[in-house]
């Protein structure tokens, strides 16, 4: 799963460019968030049943982590290679 969701982000960067790449990692994770817990749980796809919000804010931030960190890694192996490159 983490590599389709790196995967993603790589072509996220490809089309929206390179700008602001942690406040968009934040908002890839946000949504990954959302849509694997919330829709998901909505359409029955998967077990897990959230009964409290705490939970619900514990599993937000290791999602918004991985976009940031991931968007950051993404980020700097891009710029790495275009200067390796030109």
């Amino acid at each position: 799963m983490a590599m389709l969701l790196g995967v993603v982000i790589v072509y996220l960067f490809r089309i929206m460019g390179n700008d602001y790449p942690v406040f968009k990692g934040l908002l890839f994770g946000g949504v990954s968030y959302i849509f694997l817990y919330g829709v998901a749980m909505a359409l029955n796809f998967t077990r897990v049943s959230l009964l409290t919000p705490l939970p619900n804010l514990v599993l937000l931030v290791p999602h918004v982590v991985f976009g940031a960190t991931t968007a950051w890694v993404v980020n700097y192996l891009m710029a790495k290679n275009t200067l390796e490159e030109g």
